[in-house]
């Protein structure tokens, strides 16, 4: 059974492959995928690749929080509110890291991240 949110990408990216006037096999061949599993993406049958989705949202010209869009706003059957609060803060994330234009600085906040997931997790025995 398709995720609520795999749904939501494929709406989005089909709405916008649309509105560009693009055809499923124009977009497909410039993300370099084939048309049967770009179908797949826009029906929600497949989760997309992150890589995937980052060569969608080059292509087609909108930032990739742009396919979030209607399950932040609750438009279509949300995910559980863990998975939408691990995709916004993880948009948000994205989106100010890309902004750091200083390397170390940038190398700093991957430490300070791996620290931090490690103390999420349970102790294990030594």
């Amino acid at each position: 059974m398709a995720h609520p949110a795999d749904i939501a990408v494929g709406k989005r990216l089909r709405l916008r492959r649309k509105e560009l006037g693009l055809s499923q096999t124009a977009l497909a061949r410039d993300i370099e995928i084939s048309a049967q599993q770009l179908r797949r993406y826009e029906r929600g049958d497949d989760r997309m690749r992150t890589r995937d989705l980052f060569r969608a949202a080059r292509h087609l010209e909108v930032p990739i929080g742009y396919f979030f869009c209607d399950l932040a706003a609750g438009k279509s059957t949300e995910p559980d509110d863990h998975d939408l609060d691990l995709v916004m803060q993880g948009l948000q994330l994205l989106k100010l890291f890309c902004e750091i234009a200083d390397s170390d600085a940038r190398a700093q906040l991957i430490q300070l991240a791996r620290h931090a997931s490690r103390e999420e997790r349970p102790c294990r025995p030594a």
